[in-house]
């Protein structure tokens, strides 16, 4: 019951951050044609009146402001006012484990992305993935549950990167308010994954080295050859000097 109860309660501030995720969305896709409204009404002012003059006026000016703030969170990975548009498009995310993660539905979490989405899928139109929101969400044991599910593949969930190349870790160092023990595990996972990786690198190599060896054998008895020809050599050289009558010097 206990079991049951908890996942109904789930479920439901899970549904709740959906329609709220659905809102935003709404009003951001409101807004945006509102601005854009305004921009064509600009290109022939004499037809508004000032008060229309200077509501468009200041509404593609908040637009433009907005994307040069955009901008600039991308090419610095700034947080603050900088960071805004990046929190606005994943908390407007209508996904499930969006949501989830949104409502901290922890047991939600592990069954959706046990048996309904993959942990390595991107999650929205930048490619973050369910590891890019979990540290986005600044929840640690949410973080652990996305890991947990990803299985033998939390190496390369760790290192999957979005649309503008930045991994989990880097994400959530760019939005610059999330808690300090989800950036240490993030970074312990990070350090992790290169160490997996660079193991995995130098046991192929050495699986390669092994496998010329067994199907390669004149490259196996390469480095005898020579030895071997200069003692025939020798042999042959002794041998022609014994028949010839003479002592070797």
């Amino acid at each position: 019951n206990e079991f049951w109860k908890k996942r109904s309660a789930e479920q439901k501030k899970m549904r709740r951050e959906e329609v709220k995720a659905r809102k935003k969305a709404t009003q951001r896709a409101k807004k945006q044609s509102e601005v854009q409204a305004a921009r064509e009404a600009l290109r022939r002012p004499e037809t508004l009146s000032k008060h229309q003059l200077r509501k468009a006026k200041k509404l593609a000016e908040e637009a433009d402001a907005e994307a040069d703030a955009e901008a600039a969170g991308h090419a610095s990975g700034g947080g603050g006012a900088a960071a805004a548009p990046r929190r606005a498009q994943m908390e407007e995310n209508a996904h499930p484990v969006a949501c989830a993660l949104r409502a901290s539905a922890h047991q939600m979490l592990g069954e959706l992305l046990t048996f309904e989405h993959s942990p390595l899928a991107p999650m929205d139109a930048n490619g973050n993935s369910a590891l890019h929101y979990a540290a986005y969400s600044g929840d640690l044991r949410a973080l652990n549950i996305v890991v947990q599910t990803c299985g033998a593949s939390w190496w390369r969930a760790t290192q999957l990167r979005n649309a503008i190349g930045e991994t989990p870790l880097e994400l959530a160092t760019a939005v610059g308010s999330v808690p300090a023990p989800v950036l240490e595990r993030l970074a312990e996972l990070a350090q992790a994954a290169e160490q997996h990786v660079h193991q995995a690198k130098a046991k192929r190599e050495e699986e390669e080295r092994e496998r010329k060896r067994v199907f390669d054998p004149i490259g196996a008895i390469k480095p005898c050859i020579k030895p071997a020809v200069v003692f025939l050599l020798v042999g042959w050289a002794l041998e022609m000097a014994r028949r010839n009558g003479h002592k070797p010097g």
